[in-house]
């Protein structure tokens, strides 16, 4: 099954459960303090609603997201599913609940736990405005018999 293929699958799925489970999302009024008049609705979300969306999304992250614009596709998805930029965050930070212990999961079973400590402490020393090198660039800066790890 190609990888389109698949990615149709999941976008279905999806469909089918948010038809089913719409997010509920109430709205708190507000006034305009300088105004006295009504201002424009507090949005709250079902938090249960944003963890459950938030776990599957990540799974949906992990599923399809290998380049730039799989990555923006899946940004617009959520931003679609939420329809508010102040709730996305909230979204977001349900995201990576979600997929954190699969991603610990994979890493530690794969036995890339020390590699990723590595590569974590190089990125605060890295200047990304410059192209990553690659494992086969002579530039590349990273010698691991010189890392104190």
């Amino acid at each position: 099954m190609t990888a389109a293929a698949q990615n149709d699958i999941i976008a279905q799925a999806r469909r089918r459960y948010l038809a089913a489970n719409p997010l509920r999302i109430n709205s708190a009024p507000t006034v305009d303090i300088a105004s006295g008049k009504p201002g424009e609705p507090f949005r709250i979300p079902n938090i249960g609603d944003m963890q459950i969306i938030g776990c599957k999304l990540g799974m949906e992250y992990l599923a399809i997201c290998h380049d730039d614009d799989a990555v923006q596709e899946w940004i617009n998805t959520a931003m679609a599913i939420m329809k508010d930029p102040g709730l996305l965050g909230i979204l977001f930070a349900n995201v990576f609940r979600g997929v954190n212990v699969v991603i610990g999961n994979m890493i530690e079973g794969a036995g890339a736990r020390t590699r990723m400590q590595q590569l974590a402490a190089e990125a605060w020393s890295r200047d990304f405005s410059e192209p990553f090198p690659s494992e086969d660039d002579d530039t590349a800066d990273y010698a691991p018999e010189t890392e104190p790890w």
